[in-house]
C-alpha cells in the first residue's frame, strides 16, 4: 500500500488544456490509484460538457484499462463509477477513448500527469 497514492489529471481538448490538478486518493495500490484517476477525470468531465465533444484518456496501466472496459468481476464502487460515468457522457453525444500508453515515453499530457503527481509526494 502506498499511503501517497496521488490522482493527477491534465485533460486535453482539442489542443487545449481543460483543467490541471492533483488530490490525495488515500492510501491504494497504483492500481486504486489508476482507477480513482480516471474515475475523477470522467466526473470531472461531466462538469465540463460545453468544453468538448471528444476526449482521450491517457493511462499507463493496462490492468486499469481493462478492468474498466471489459466485462469481468471487477465490481469495485470506483470501477462501476467509471462504467457509469463513460455511458452516461456517451448518451450525451461525448466520445471518450481510454487510450493505454506506455509510462515515461514523453507522451505530453502522461508526462504532466506524472510532474503533478510528484509534486504532491
Amino acid at each position: 500500500m502506498d499511503p501517497s497514492c496521488l490522482i493527477a489529471l491534465t485533460p486535453v481538448a482539442e489542443n487545449s488544456e481543460i483543467f490541471s490538478f492533483y488530490v490525495p486518493a488515500g492510501r491504494g495500490t497504483a492500481f486504486d490509484g489508476e482507477i480513482a484517476a480516471i474515475r475523477t477525470a470522467l466526473s470531472q468531465l461531466q462538469c465540463h460538457l460545453e468544453k468538448f465533444t471528444r476526449a482521450v484518456i491517457l493511462c499507463d496501466s493496462r490492468a486499469a484499462l481493462l478492468a474498466i472496459v471489459s466485462n469481468n468481476n471487477h465490481k469495485t464502487q470506483d470501477i462501476l463509477d467509471c462504467r457509469y460515468h463513460l455511458e452516461n457522457l456517451a448518451s450525451l453525444e461525448k466520445t471518450i477513448v481510454l487510450q493505454w500508453v506506455p509510462a515515461h515515453c514523453g507522451v505530453p499530457g502522461n508526462e504532466k500527469a506524472d510532474f503533478l503527481a510528484k509534486r504532491g509526494l
